[in-house]
């Protein structure tokens, strides 16, 4: 089961013991599924099947398609990623039809911004253009600390510079517990 990669984001299918599938989003699928094992073990319910994508930077995009799928074909259950009566195979087959695009890596040295421009401000200028150029529309989630750190190998602390910045400038905002976001308007030039 992966963890975190600099790569972007998973999407999932979940096949639980007592017939439900659950279907969703996540950044880390080794402790997402943890969490299920632990938090569903007491009360004799495991996991019966699993699938998880390649990383990649749609798979907000992916759960919402993947849970429309899944609400005209089967009966929802405790909340809207929880279905009854759809066949696992079937849920991932769909899956795997969800386009699935690996976030680039660009190493430190090839930014676009001059060498002497400090670090935090290079990969804030990468991340300025992905937004910019539909990389990371409205309302996604743009590249928590840890995946900044990862893909462009600089110290968390920097990268925490990197989300400041572009807070800065409106660019992004943050939601506590849920990571930062593209803005839904890009603020006004002048």
């Amino acid at each position: 089961m992966p963890g975190k990669s600099p790569l972007g984001s998973y999407v999932y299918v979940l096949g639980f013991s007592v017939g439900i599938i659950k279907v969703g989003y996540t950044s880390n699928p080794r402790l997402r599924v943890s969490a299920y094992r632990t938090s569903l073990s007491p009360f004799g319910i495991s996991i019966s099947d699993r699938w998880v994508s390649e990383p990649h930077g749609q798979a907000a995009d992916g759960e919402a398609e993947l849970i429309d799928f899944c609400r005209l074909q089967a009966t929802p259950v405790n909340g809207g990623e929880y279905f009854a009566g759809i066949d696992f195979d079937t849920v991932v087959t769909f899956a795997r039809t969800l386009p699935c695009t690996p976030l680039p890596l660009v190493p430190l040295a090839k930014l676009p911004a001059p060498a002497s421009s400090a670090p935090w401000r290079q990969v804030a200028e990468v991340i300025r253009q992905r937004i910019a150029d539909g990389t990371y529309p409205p309302r996604t989630r743009v590249p928590s600390v840890i995946q900044l750190s990862a893909e462009f190998g600089i110290a968390q602390a920097t990268a925490q510079k990197v989300h400041g910045g572009l807070r800065e400038e409106g660019l992004i905002y943050t939601e506590p517990g849920l990571g930062s976001f593209v803005a839904r308007q890009p603020p006004a030039e002048g």
